[in-house]
């Protein structure tokens, strides 16, 4: 039952997850763009979690995200959501539901979307993705026009459950990957009605440009925020500079980020829900934010390894274990210096905004931000670049592009384990018109 109000960490991390059985036939690992019968809805999400087929080849069914037995047991399914994804908007699949319960002499309602499913015939769900353009959503600001389009094809539903979400205390809208981007902009429809409005994501893109993110933040308040992410999960890279995510810095109360549990680097894995309900189980959200705070530890210890004078060879690492290595040591590095420098936290963002604004034609370089170009520029060209007045717009728009290179291909196994044959479509979409739009292409 949730504390103080608020869902506990499991339970949003399971909503997020059972919310995908509204789209048909996820139970048989064969999605496709239709709706799921609510006979097989209830049983996966409030039921005994019995219906469904194993896998192929893995020999094992979903994780067991079904709220019976805990504190929303007794919660209702009021009505489940279609909304529609892809370049024309054809494809209308199921999207999520609406759950009411009674808690804490409280009525509580709960909007869940669900994430990604590129399987469907022409991924629809991916192409909304990735189409990084960007429209105003009210006065919030500018905001992802792929985001924006599908949670208007989820407005005209939400309006069957007007009487129901207007007679609640609170309202809880929760979300995973494209999911918590349209649970973003639910919390923000609803923000300033006179409810208490909760927003719970895991593994979410970037949903508003520029300074929109502070609107939200005000409107439904960073203490009724949680935005959970394994630091090294690939899809919350997408959308970049300008695109900001919602309490964008470390130390933001609200970034929950958590060591990702895959054992590996820069993975699809770190995006998959299964991981983030590990993460959540037995936790408060107290619990959370110390596990941020190791991270932290962490990342210090090993950016001071890395930028030894003496140590220049781990450059030469994998790919994507060095990829790993930089995220990491630009956080650390950017914590140090001011997050003046870009709200993101993450080196593509870095190069992003230094090739944007024209950092590099006006040299505002530190010696330690100096430093960590000169190894990103060996890692992605093997070239050594000594001095700032070396960084020119080309070589910067190479490396931004080799990163987005590697980010990409893991986002796309993240969103969906698309098929190798298929050509995914570039993420860099995003920053290509932002370049544009400040006229540096």
């Amino acid at each position: 039952m949730p504390k103080g109000n608020t869902l506990t960490p499991l339970e949003a991390a399971q909503i997020a997850t059972n919310v995908y059985f509204t789209l048909d036939s996820w139970i048989h690992f064969t999605p496709r763009a239709n709706t799921e019968s609510m006979k097989n809805i209830q049983n996966r999400v409030l039921g005994n979690a019995s219906v469904g087929s194993p896998q192929p080849g893995s020999g094992r069914t979903h994780v067991n995200s079904s709220l019976k037995g805990g504190g929303l047991g007794s919660a209702q399914i009021a009505n489940v959501h279609s909304a529609t994804t892809g370049v024309l908007l054809t494809q209308t699949s199921g999207f999520g539901y609406t759950l009411s319960f009674q808690g804490d002499g409280s009525k509580h309602v709960v909007i869940a979307t669900r994430g990604t499913r590129p399987e469907m015939n022409a991924m629809p769900d991916l192409v909304t993705d990735l189409r990084a353009t960007m429209r105003n959503y009210g006065d919030y600001g500018p905001v992802h026009t792929g985001f924006l389009k599908t949670y208007e094809s989820i407005a005209a539903n939400l309006d069957r459950d007007k009487a129901l979400i207007e007679s609640a205390d609170v309202i809880h809208c929760v979300g995973h990957s494209l999911g918590g981007a349209i649970a973003t902009l639910i919390a923000g429809r609803y923000a300033g009605s006179g409810k208490k409005v909760k927003l719970y994501t895991f593994g979410c893109p970037r949903v508003g440009a520029g300074n929109t993110y502070l609107n939200f933040e005000r409107r439904i308040g960073v203490e009724n925020i949680h935005r959970v992410s394994h630091d090294l999960d690939p899809v919350t890279l997408i959308g970049p500079y300008p695109f900001i995510h919602i309490q964008p810095r470390f130390d933001d109360r609200s970034n929950l980020i958590l060591p990702s549990r895959s054992g590996s680097f820069l993975t699809a894995a770190n995006h998959d829900m299964d991981l983030y309900i590990q993460s959540a189980a037995g936790k408060q959200w107290s619990d959370l934010r110390l596990e941020k705070a190791e991270i932290k530890h962490k990342d210090d210890i090993l950016a001071s390894w890395l930028l030894r004078d003496d140590n220049t060879g781990w450059v030469r690492y994998a790919c994507v274990k060095t990829l790993s290595y930089l995220f990491r040591l630009f956080r650390s590095a950017l914590r140090v210096l001011s997050t003046a420098v870009v709200l993101g936290l993450s080196m593509i963002d870095v190069v992003a905004e230094i090739l944007i604004r024209g950092l590099h034609l006006v040299g505002q370089f530190s010696k330690q931000l100096l430093q960590l170009l000169e190894h990103t520029a060996y890692w992605a060209t093997g070239i050594r670049i000594k001095g700032k007045e070396n960084f020119t717009s080309e070589l910067i728009r190479e490396l931004l592009e080799k990163m987005f290179q590697v980010v990409k291909t893991t986002s796309i196994e993240a969103i969906g384990k698309v098929q190798r044959n298929i050509k995914p479509v570039a993420l860099s979409v995003g920053t290509t018109w932002a370049l544009s739009s400040f006229n540096v292409i």
